[in-house]
C-alpha cells in the first residue's frame, strides 16, 4: 500500500492492519522455514534435487515486503503519538 494511502487510515486502521500484517508474515515465514526444512531433507535423503526447494526461497522476497510496510506503519503510528 502506498504511503499516501497508509496516512489517510485511521489510527485504529492502522493498528488492526499492523496487527494482521505482523501475523500474516509470521505465519508465512514459519511455514517457509518448515517447506524450506522438508524439501532440504528430502534432497539430501534421496541424493536428487527436489524442486519444491525453489518455492519458499521465491516466496521468502515477501517477507521483506511486508516487514517495509510493518515498519512504515510503525512510523505514522509514532509520528500520530508524539503530535498528541
Amino acid at each position: 500500500m502506498k504511503k499516501e494511502q497508509l496516512e489517510k487510515l485511521t489510527t485504529e486502521e492502522l493498528n488492526k492492519r499492523h496487527k494482521q500484517l505482523k501475523t500474516i508474515t509470521s505465519f508465512l515465514a514459519g511455514i517457509l522455514i518448515f517447506l524450506f526444512g522438508v524439501t532440504a531433507y528430502n534432497t539430501f535423503s534421496t541424493g536428487k534435487f527436489d524442486p519444491m526447494l525453489i518455492t519458499p526461497i521465491a516466496l521468502a522476497a515477501i517477507i521483506p515486503i511486508n516487514l517495509k510496510q510493518l515498519k512504515e506503519i510503525k512510523r505514522i503510528l509514532e509520528q500520530r503519538e508524539n503530535r498528541n
